[in-house]
């Protein structure tokens, strides 16, 4: 015997009504879960927050209290930052720029020069082997 059609639209009926209660409590429990994480928000990320901030903060008290002071800052070259005197900044640009003049430019510069100078004895020993040749 097979089931008549008032039982198979009756089962129908209970397993859609079975259904919405399962979505609706779905549903419910993932907006309880969404309003929970944005009422509580991540501890360690609020930490981090917080220590940015203050890092932030900490390098414009100190700015502000050099500066004051009368001292100027400095790069040096392993990227530190460093408050100086104005003699000391001073004594420090003078020397960066005497040793950078020092260096003749660099390494382009001299391999640049380098090459000039092998042409230019090129073109001599070709020119004093022309004149032996000619004569």
């Amino acid at each position: 015997m097979g089931l008549t059609l008032k039982e198979v639209e009756e089962f129908k009926r209970q397993c859609l009504e079975s259904l919405e209660v399962e979505e609706s409590q779905r549903i419910a429990e993932r907006t309880q879960d969404e309003r929970e994480r944005r009422v509580q928000p991540d501890p360690a990320q609020d930490d981090l927050v917080r220590e940015e901030e203050l890092k932030r903060l900490k390098a414009q008290v100190e700015e502000q209290f050099y500066k004051n002071k009368g001292y100027k800052r400095y790069v040096d070259h392993k990227g530190r930052v460093l408050w100086l005197t104005p003699k000391e900044y001073a004594f420090r640009k003078k020397r960066r720029s005497q040793n950078q003049a020092r260096a003749g430019g660099g390494p382009v510069l001299r391999t640049q020069v380098q090459t000039l100078i092998i042409y230019l004895v090129i073109a001599v020993v070709a020119m004093a082997a022309g004149v032996l040749l000619t004569r």
